[in-house]
């Protein structure tokens, strides 16, 4: 049972990160500047008193590669949120390969640690012939106010599945079940974007 639980938060997990805003390019190797208003933020204006909360978040496509790219900016506005310096990237061992990963911590007077650690695998749960996996790893120098980045490039061994490709046409069912959505539908990001709500969804 409690490996099905596992299971279940991981698929979840990976299912909200294919419904993420997505662009058909690729990410610069340059980080993108992180405004002043952002570095000096002291609290989430769309829910007061969040331990952190995503700045911005964006994934890039390329279906002909067979990959997808992820970038996603936090900030940490409380000790409770430092805890998102703990990172770990979901995917499902058969299908895909995590690599590329660069991560930084910048603190709120500017200075910028970029992260040169120990990348770990670990296996968060197995079903019969398939093996769900996180690249966990942990940003250094991370304090009240800081802003964390990372990035990581997603391979898919095969074509990528349509609901990843076009999840605005899906809906969630159930954990790992896809159903086709009658009509089309469009979710709006929004910049405030609750880390604590991501965080809940996909932990309870």
């Amino acid at each position: 049972m409690r490996r099905l639980r596992s299971l279940a938060k991981l698929l979840v997990v990976v299912c909200l990160l294919s419904l993420a805003p997505k662009m058909d390019a690729q990410f610069s190797d340059n980080w993108q500047p992180i405004s002043a208003e952002d570095l000096a933020l002291k609290d989430n204006p769309a829910n007061p008193g969040s331990p952190a909360m995503i700045l911005e978040r964006k994934i890039y496509t390329d279906d002909e590669k067979r990959l997808q790219t992820e970038w996603m900016r936090i900030k940490v506005f409380t000790e409770e949120g430092r805890a998102y310096a703990d990172v770990e990237i979901p995917y499902v061992a058969k299908s895909n390969v995590v690599d590329g990963i660069r991560a930084r911590t910048v603190r709120p007077d500017g200075t910028v640690i970029p992260f040169d650690g120990t990348i770990y695998d670990k296996v968060v749960a197995k079903h019969r012939k398939f093996g769900y996996d996180v690249k966990a790893f942990t940003l250094p120098g991370v304090e009240v106010g800081s802003v964390v980045d990372y990035e990581y490039i997603l391979h898919w061994k095969q074509a990528l599945p349509n609901y990843i490709r076009h999840p605005q046409d899906y809906v969630l069912k159930s954990a790992g079940r896809f159903r086709r959505r009658l009509g089309s539908f469009s979710k709006n990001s929004s910049r405030a974007t609750p880390f604590s709500s991501f965080a809940q969804q996909t932990s309870d």
